[in-house]
């Protein structure tokens, strides 16, 4: 059977929105623990972020999702593979500065008025608070899949469930969607 890029394409976003929606109320949390507090965690659950008083509905994503959205724009008006610059035009067009520390990190808010300044995009994350941050690495899964998603799929074919899924990952990731330095 052959998957179109298309398909692909379609099949990565619609598995982010749910993996964001899922994951964010156990973000930044082991996978020992999730499954200490919940078992298989398999629902959707309300939660809060930044400390902000807004509970957000069960199926809410989180910032990571909004991030892509932003890439996907990016790419649809550019109609190819997106740099630095295409990103922050689509940034600075469609995000919404009341964002800032309710759908997204509080500092977005800094950054994004450092966008409109003509500071180099490639320079922005320099003046950020939150040096380190991996937020566009962790949200620009439509490049990936420009990129390298058959390379994955064979990686991981013969997996039958999220623990294979999670041991054939280990190798390669810390258990929090990060690569191992």
């Amino acid at each position: 059977m052959s998957v179109s890029l298309r398909e692909k394409f379609f099949g990565c976003i619609a598995g982010a929105h749910i993996g964001s929606a899922m994951g964010a109320v156990v973000e930044g949390w082991s996978y020992e623990k999730i499954e200490e507090k919940y078992g298989t965690f398999d629902q959707l659950l309300p939660y809060e972020h930044y400390n902000n008083g807004w509970v957000r509905e069960a199926g809410t994503t989180e910032d990571g999702i909004e991030r892509q959205k932003l890439m996907i724009t990016a790419i649809i008006e550019k109609g190819n593979r997106v740099n630095a610059e295409d990103v922050r035009k689509a940034w600075i067009d469609h995000i919404k500065p009341e964002s800032a520390g309710m759908v997204s990190e509080p500092f977005e808010a800094t950054l994004l008025a450092m966008a409109k300044s003509g500071i180099p995009a490639r320079d922005l994350g320099r003046y950020c608070d939150y040096s380190g941050l991996n937020s566009f690495a962790r949200s620009c899964h439509p490049d990936i899949v420009l990129k390298e998603l058959d390379k994955q799929l064979k990686h991981t074919k013969e997996c039958k469930d999220f623990r294979e899924l999670r041991k054939a990952f280990d190798s390669e990731y810390n258990g929090y969607g990060m690569p191992y330095a």
